[in-house]
């Protein structure tokens, strides 16, 4: 393994660079280009920070009961400790300068060969991410031995990854080499669900909108925009003026619905025209809005339902009303608050019998249904996820 201390390793290849990859090549390449330096994450990513330090943290002191552990803080140190056969190394630092890869393992351990082998502490409950193989298969390529690498996974299970994550890891080496070798940054399609929680969004979507690039519209998948332009249409002001009838069936947009919805989308997106696609037959009398938001992250794995959220009656900001609880533990105190502002709500509103409108969360349908005791319900559920 050849080891480099002073050589900056901004060029080589991490495997924290999966991440980025396997979302955007766009991403990947910005990341060693122009790297931002002015995004704050925001809340969310934040805490998942924050819960995988504290997860990293338990299994170091979970290893600190069974075995001597030293902390590395240099590439060379890491190899002396190596060396000298410390029995696990904490934040080893690996290089190989001639295939251009570093990497950063959570724990190095000793195997009874002498060899060691490379373990991170993963939130996920699944060994099977590919970012999660990617990394653990660049460890061990590093290691440069038949060890299978070690995944501490947030339900507290330990799994292994050996030479089945080599293919995923040549794929995606290649792939990163050569965006290092482009000198333009790769042409890519806008996402919602991806772009926004990018921090490149501000310096990508300027020219998604100059282009009006039909992947702009909420909905259209990104593939569907590139067949779109293979057939003509390549901009949102062309597929407004289109009809369902000139427009291909392509991937993720076929059938007379859903390109009529696209080009409704598109007048929209131009316009600011809102268009109604169905009429909905609601039941009359008083609604009340409510949301349940919950945290598969807790110790134990099992969801918590930390928020039960409602919206009243005139349905403003300062009609929005919750029940909150901290931590699992109080699961039930949350359930029976929530049935106390269902009562408190049918008083103040003179509430009888109740519809629920609709909900994709089964689960959450049953809560409604035990609710109100098998009648129908007044919550219209706001399933956003």
């Amino acid at each position: 393994m050849a080891m480099v201390a002073n050589k900056s390793t901004q060029s080589f290849i991490k495997p924290s660079d999966a991440t980025a990859w396997i979302a955007c090549i766009r991403r990947a390449w910005l990341d060693k280009h122009q790297p931002t330096t002015v995004f704050e994450p925001d809340a969310f990513n934040l805490l998942l920070s924050d819960l995988g330090l504290e997860h990293e943290a338990a299994m170091l002191t979970r290893l600190e009961n069974q075995y001597p552990v030293s902390k590395a803080v240099s590439f060379d140190q890491t190899q002396t400790l190596m060396q000298q056969g410390v029995p696990v190394i904490y934040q080893g630092r690996l290089m190989d300068e001639q295939e251009g890869l570093v990497g950063y393992p959570d724990f190095l351990i000793r195997h009874e060969s002498g060899q060691y082998q490379p373990a991170d502490a993963k939130l996920s409950l699944s060994e099977n991410k590919k970012a999660i193989q990617i990394q653990l298969g660049i460890y061990r390529r590093l290691l440069r031995n038949e060890l299978p690498a070690i995944v501490f996974l947030g339900d507290g299970r330990t799994a292994l990854l050996g030479d089945e994550v080599n293919p995923v890891v040549d794929e995606f080496i290649t792939g990163m080499r050569a965006l290092l070798d482009l000198p333009q940054q790769p042409k890519v399609r806008y996402s919602h669900s991806k772009c926004r929680i990018c921090p490149y969004e501000a310096h990508c979507r300027p020219g998604f909108e100059a282009k009006e690039d039909i992947s702009l519209l909420y909905g259209v998948h990104g593939k569907a925009a590139e067949h779109l332009g293979e057939a003509g249409i390549s901009t949102i002001s062309q597929l407004a003026m289109s009809t369902v009838e000139s427009i291909p069936d392509v991937p993720y947009l076929k059938g007379y619905k859903r390109k009529q919805r696209a080009i409704l989308q598109a007048s929209s997106f131009l316009s600011g025209k809102v268009y109604q696609l169905n009429k909905a037959a609601l039941p009359e009398g008083t609604w009340i809005h409510f949301d349940i938001e919950d945290n598969p992250l807790t110790p134990a794995r099992e969801r918590h339902v930390y928020l039960w959220g409602f919206l009243v009656p005139a349905y403003g900001r300062e009609n929005f009303d919750y029940v909150w609880t901290n931590d699992e533990t109080l699961d039930y105190e949350g359930w029976l608050a929530f049935l106390q502002k269902i009562e408190e709500y049918r008083t103040l509103f003179s509430i009888g019998a109740c519809t629920l409108l609709e909900s994709r969360k089964s689960h959450y349908q049953k809560i409604c249904r035990t609710l109100c005791n098998g009648k129908s319900c007044h919550c219209i559920m706001a399933a956003r996820r």
